[in-house]
């Protein structure tokens, strides 16, 4: 179950804004920064939650559609077509220019990628 909550500074109380079931096989979150700026009026960037899963990763966010992407898989003769890819670990920078998140899965390799 993926829950959304709203930390609410001014009243000092936290707000359930919505539940959802999702893909059983998750075993990792990662946060998408976002949301207003508050030196600007721009914002930081799309927001929401990466879900991690066997073989696929899920972007969701509580406005928007879910998109649901295969994780790249090399071909070795040598691997076996029946185990499923799992990401073990994740790291999310924000930086001025943009965000930028380095994944590795169970293999130890990283994959570099820009949001």
């Amino acid at each position: 179950m993926l829950t959304f909550y709203e930390l609410d500074l001014g009243l000092n109380h936290v707000v359930r804004k919505w539940s959802e079931p999702t893909d059983p096989r998750a075993n990792l979150l990662v946060q998408v920064p976002g949301g207003q700026s508050a030196s600007t009026n721009k914002f930081d960037g799309p927001s929401g939650v990466l879900i991690c899963c066997e073989d696929h990763i899920i972007y969701r966010h509580m406005d928007h559609e879910q998109h649901r992407v295969p994780i790249p898989r090399r071909r070795n003769p040598l691997r076996d077509p029946e185990r499923g890819l799992i990401i073990v670990s994740a790291v999310m920078h924000k930086m001025k220019v943009g965000i930028y998140g380095p994944i590795s899965y169970g293999g130890g390799k990283a994959i570099g990628s820009f949001l």
